[in-house]
């Protein structure tokens, strides 16, 4: 298997009030570029192509002060399906797709979708859910900073990396990516692939639960609205990440606001941790819900119990001020 460390630059809409291009899609892609490694991470071959926009057609004066790309250089150059089947070809069939941070492959099938490409017409085997290494993540955890996002240039600086090529276009940061990828752990990089959350399933029936990184990870359908989400019963249901039985709650659901947490126990393997984000999937107009359970110490179940007692108690001195206020 090798591994595409792939890296896009895109381009928006200046007029901010032009709503309508904004909602087809809000960035297109402008250049790919991509390095492939093989399987001990050594550089076999390398992608680069700019693409003519068809949508956001005048350069944004921001992305030409970054990228130093103007109109000029994409007038002559070739759409977005011409290069992104040639770029699908130059990948091969084995292959595990490697960006750093998320949304260069949120917005890649974002592209694709807009312009209405089938990546099976391409010959592209795309699983789903599907996995891919985000190298910004996996950088972190090498960190010990589960939650830090180190930008690119941040990363290429604390590994020492020769800095010979400018940054922020498409084959050089896929190039420094790549350089990155290679000096991490092997065992760090094989137990920590992400799961892609662009394609969410259409019903029930195509939901299902992936161990993945020594977690388990859940997405849901879509539903209207986060209330009618909420509302459904087998969002809740927490299992061991390893005997795959159900576990009893030892602290219920609770919510910071922006996740819900709770802790199981599996009488044989210990406790577990569960999360649940909601999402809007903006493309669909639907909510979803990411839903992960995991093993944690007891130091780990601790944190959590004062993060409820602390929550718990900031909401009671919140009722005691409205309390006070009508009072007055």
């Amino acid at each position: 298997m090798n591994y595409i460390v792939f890296d896009l630059e895109w381009n928006q809409t200046i007029n901010q009030n032009n709503k309508n291009k904004t909602d087809l899609l809000q960035f297109e892609i402008i250049e790919v570029g991509a390095v492939m490694l093989d399987e001990d991470f050594n550089e076999i071959s390398r992608y680069s192509s700019l693409i003519k926009p068809v949508l956001h057609r005048k350069i944004h004066p921001i992305i030409k002060e970054i990228t130093k790309i103007t109109d000029e250089d994409l007038q002559t150059e070739r759409d977005f399906k011409t290069v992104i089947s040639e770029f699908f070809q130059w990948c091969g069939k084995d292959y595990i797709l490697c960006t750093y941070g998320n949304q260069d492959l949120m917005e890649l099938q974002n592209n694709l979708e807009y312009h209405g490409i089938n990546t099976m017409e391409l010959g592209v085997q795309w699983s789903y859910p599907m996995m891919y290494i985000d190298v910004q993540k996996i950088f972190g955890l090498a960190k010990n900073e589960n939650n830090e996002q180190y930008s690119l240039e941040s990363a290429v600086i604390q590994l020492n990396l020769v800095q010979d090529k400018e940054f922020h276009r498409a084959l050089e940061d896929a190039v420094y990516t790549g350089q990155i990828l290679a000096k991490l752990k092997r065992d760090l990089i094989s137990g920590n692939y992400s799961l892609d959350h662009y394609r969410i399933p259409e019903n029930q029936q195509e939901e299902k639960e992936i161990k993945i990184s020594g977690h388990k990870e859940f997405i849901s359908m879509g539903y209207e609205n986060k209330e009618q989400l909420l509302e459904q019963p087998y969002l809740y249901v927490t299992r061991c990440v390893i005997c795959d039985k159900k576990c009893r709650k030892k602290i219920k659901w609770f919510t910071d606001n922006s996740k819900y947490t709770c802790i199981s126990v599996c009488p044989e393997h210990g406790i577990m941790e569960g999360t649940i984000h909601v999402k809007q999937n903006r493309i669909r107009n639907v909510y979803y819900a990411i839903r992960k359970v995991s093993l944690i110490n007891n130091e780990e179940l601790e944190n959590i119990i004062v993060k409820k007692e602390n929550i718990k108690e900031k909401r009671r001195q919140k009722r005691q001020r409205e309390k006070n206020k009508k009072i007055l």
